[in-house]
């Protein structure tokens, strides 16, 4: 696993700190591209939309699943398993970027945008924020979803590799 691990994650952590040095000018790119608005007031604290938040989680979780993950795959010789990580990974921020309409920033209440939870109206709160609802599938299918996708290939692997997220 030594070298080849080595390097993939050499290579993603330099990927990885080009696009944090870019990342305005991913940002301005991207929203020229998708039509939507990434960050919601232009200065130097960045404050992302909720929908551009789903674009940039999906942008740096598929650098981590390929530069991280896809290496201990190769080692393990579980393709599988790279899959279900993948589906750990990607699939949520794929649904969330479908279901723009839940997770946008009108999800957040506010006194133009109210929110009622039986008689009681709520005024503030985060709304569906993207990156509570990746920890979320992350925490409830995580070790779950690599031990099944794991079962798919049947190798000698141990139980234990579903902890290898934890």
């Amino acid at each position: 696993m030594g070298l080849l691990f080595m390097g993939f994650v050499i290579s993603g952590f330099v990927l990885g700190t080009i696009l944090m040095c870019y990342e305005d000018r991913l940002i301005d790119k991207m929203e020229l591209i998708l039509g939507i608005k990434i960050l919601r007031i232009d200065s130097k604290v960045k404050d992302y939309t909720y929908e551009g938040l789903s674009w940039l989680l999906l942008v740096y979780m598929s650098i981590l699943a390929i530069f991280l993950f896809y290496p201990v795959a190769i080692d393990y010789n579980n393709f599988p398993g790279y899959i279900g990580c993948l589906f750990l990974l990607i699939y949520p921020q794929i649904v969330m970027i479908i279901r723009n309409g839940t997770f946008n920033d009108n999800s957040i209440p506010s006194e133009e945008n109210p929110l009622y939870v039986g008689s009681d109206v709520v005024m503030d709160g985060p709304g569906y924020y993207p990156f509570y609802y990746w920890l979320f599938s992350l925490a409830i299918g995580g070790a779950s979803t690599i031990w099944g996708f794991s079962m798919l290939n049947f190798p000698n692997i141990p139980v234990s590799e579903g902890f290898f997220w934890f």
